[in-house]
């Protein structure tokens, strides 16, 4: 499991505070997809038509600098790396909880094409 961090003062900062509840719904509901989905804060086009997300939301998110536009189409939040866990880094975490996990179980052989432990 990942989580979308967000600063409990979060609710009241100039980018948030004047949000329409539409973009702030969209904002947080995107937050936890790429949380969940690894994706590094990339949220792409098809992912918002499965959220079925108003244009002027996103607009709203990238007019106040919450989101950064990308060539490919979609979006990237606004310093996502300094704010939430990276894929890699969730995925060390994950790899060193399964490691120390084994090492609790007692299964100290690791199956390389697995990776699970014997």
């Amino acid at each position: 499991m990942s989580w979308f961090r967000l600063d409990d003062s979060a609710y009241d900062h100039p980018k948030v505070a004047g949000l329409s509840d539409g973009a702030f719904r969209l904002w947080i509901t995107a937050g936890l997809y790429c949380s969940k989905y690894l994706t590094d804060g990339i949220v792409t086009t098809a992912t918002l038509r499965l959220f079925q997300a108003k244009p002027k939301h996103c607009d709203e998110l990238w007019t106040v600098g919450l989101w950064e536009r990308v060539p490919e189409g979609g979006y990237r939040f606004h310093d996502w790396s300094d704010y939430q866990w990276t894929r890699e880094q969730v995925t060390e975490r994950r790899r060193k909880a399964a490691e120390k996990k084994a090492r609790q179980r007692g299964h100290t052989n690791r199956d390389p094409q697995t990776g699970r432990y014997a």
